[in-house]
This record gives structure tokens, sequence and C-alpha cells, in this order.
């Protein structure tokens, strides 16, 4: 056994140590090989001691890939016309506004109206845009938020960005969370009518919560609360010039609610009170709250003719005239007024 191992690395020693090696690449290929096997112009055959193929320093895995593989390495990845889509002229047109929306918004970082009108233009974009055909809404909406994410960042005052963010985050945020902020924007903001009217929207839209009571009930909030800055109670915010006409808009958005709620009586008991408590106030009590809202309740509770109704001769002439109303209409009117409200308790 030990003669034939001695005999195995002797062939080893022979064959492949430095000094046979050397010799192997002293001889001249022609003398290796067979004679008429090659020529002189035989190109297949390269010599070992070409460097300009061949050298210390190459590396072997530069000639096995191809160019393909080769510039994907390199980070340079593979130029294929066909791959990329035409750029038609709409999307030309497309990319020179987006530009020129970022030109804008780099200049000036604190106009939030443009701003917003460039987080509107992101819908355009993936509409007109042919190279978006995977884009999802999901996406678009992320994107969005991003934006006004970071406008909030130089503007974190600013209202109408804290609005557009909460009308963004209906589609990712729980509706209790997005209700709760609303909230808290509210009690920074209790004069702001975009923000009540957005609040009020929200809850109306929101189907998880919904239920006519809770609407109502919002509503009536937003009216008390409203009524103490109007009538000079509260002074802890400036009031608008407008905020009764703004607050009467949301009362009409309150009579067409319950109108599709079905509540259509109550609906119309609404503007008739509204007329008489507005147009047709006795002068006795004008500018006194307490005190015509109690005679109101007893106008409103005494069963005579209302606005818009036959007969009506508006609350100011119940007053003067102190009109008695038969006891026997007068408990008609009593009845359907109750039956009303049973009905409106069943359907909520």
């Amino acid at each position: 056994m030990k003669e034939n191992k001695q005999l195995k690395k002797t062939d080893f020693n022979r064959y492949c140590s430095k000094e046979s090696r050397k010799l192997c690449l002293s001889i001249p290929l022609q003398k290796l090989l067979p004679k008429g096997q090659i020529r002189a112009d035989h190109t297949e055959v390269i010599s070992v001691k070409d460097t300009s193929v061949l050298n210390e320093t190459s590396d072997i895995r530069e000639r096995l890939l191809d160019n393909a593989t080769s510039l994907y390495i390199q980070g340079k990845g593979k130029e294929s016309v066909n791959d990329e889509p035409d750029i038609t002229e709409e999307n030309a047109i497309l990319y020179k506004t987006i530009a020129e929306f970022n030109r804008k918004t780099r200049e000036n970082p604190k106009d939030v109206d443009l701003w917003l009108e460039f987080v509107d233009f992101q819908d355009k974009v993936v509409l007109e845009d042919s190279t978006n055909r995977k884009v999802t809404e999901n996406n678009i909406l992320e994107k969005k938020i991003s934006i006004v994410k970071k406008v909030m960042e130089a503007n974190p005052a600013c209202i109408k960005l804290k609005m557009k963010y909460l009308d963004l985050c209906k589609g990712t945020m729980s509706p209790d969370i997005v209700s709760k902020e609303m909230e808290q924007l509210l009690f920074i903001h209790p004069t702001n009518m975009l923000l009540w009217k957005q609040y009020l929207l929200f809850h109306q839209s929101c189907v998880s919560k919904f239920t006519v009571s809770k609407v109502c009930k919002v509503y009536h909030d937003c009216f008390n609360k409203l009524h103490g800055y109007m009538d000079g109670k509260l002074h802890t915010h400036t009031i608008n010039k407008n905020l009764h006409r703004e607050v009467l808009d949301v009362f009409v958005q309150y009579c067409y609610f319950l109108k599709q709620a079905g509540q259509i009586e109550k609906a119309v008991a609404s503007f008739q009170a509204q007329i008489e408590y507005n147009l047709f106030c006795p002068s006795a009590v004008t500018g006194m709250y307490e005190e015509s809202m109690y005679l109101f309740e007893s106008f409103w509770d005494s069963g005579v003719a209302r606005s818009g109704e036959s007969g009506a001769k508006g609350w100011s002439y119940w007053y003067t005239n102190k009109v008695v109303v038969p006891e026997l209409q007068a408990t008609e009117n009593k009845n359907l007024d109750a039956i009303e409200q049973d009905i409106v308790k069943k359907n909520n």
C-alpha cells in the first residue's frame, strides 16, 4: 500500500509540478499537435501568451457573460426601444405641466391653494398618462396624502390643509379617528363654517355609524354652539360677518337631510318655525332670546295656523290679539303631533 501511494505521488509531481508546466508552455503548439492540423491562418486557436485576449488581471466572468448580463451587473441595464412606451403628445404636455407645478411649488412653498391644486391634479395625471397602467386608487390616495403631509410641515396652522388631509384620510383611517380629529379642530376653530359643513357631511355619509337620530343631534349641537357666538354670549373667537347667512345655509342643509330621511313633516315644520320666529316676532320680545323662546313655544303649541297653512296670520298677530283656538281643533292638532312623534321614534 505504501508503495502504491508513493507511485501516485510521483506521477502527480511528474505532470503537475511547476517545472513540468513551464516546460509544456515553452514548447511550440505545432510540436504538440500532429502535422497538418494547424494552419498559419487558423483563428480558432488562441495563443496562451496573447495578452490582448487574456492577461493576469482579467476576470473569467467577463468573458463568460453576455452583453445584457454584463450591463445589468454594471447597473446600466439593457437598452431596448421596444420595452419603453412611446411618449405621445398628450404625455409630453402632461409632463410639462408637472414640471411647471414642481417649479412653482419650490418657489412658493407656502402657497396653499397652489398645493391643493397640485393634489387634485394627481387624478388627471393617472387618467391621461398612458404609462401608468397599473396604478390603483389606493396608490393615488397615498400619493395625495404624502403631498399634503409635506405641505402641512411648512404650513402647520393652515385649516384648509388639515381639512383636506382629513378628507383624504376617510379611506385609510377608521371613522372614529377621523371624527375625533375633526372635533379637535372644531374645538380650536368653533366658528369656522367650512369645517362645520365638512364635519356634518362626514356624519351624513359615514355608513358604519349612520343613524338619523345621531346626525340630527350633530346638527343640533352645531346650532347651539354657533348661537352662543351670534348672540354675543361667547367672545373667545372672532366671528365672520356673514356667519348668520352661513348658519342659514347649514339649516337648509339640515332640512334637506330630514326630507331625504323620510321626515318631510319635520322638515316643513322646521321651515315654518324659522319663518315665524324671524319674520313675525312680536316687537315686545325682540332681542330677548329666553323670553321670546318661551313665548314662541306657547304659540307653537296653541294649534293656530302656522306660516304656509290656510288662515295663518303670524306669531305677532297671535300675541297681539290673544287668538284662542277652539278646543276640538286644538285637541286634534295635539293628537296629530303625538302621532308624528311616535312615527319619528319608530323610524329612528
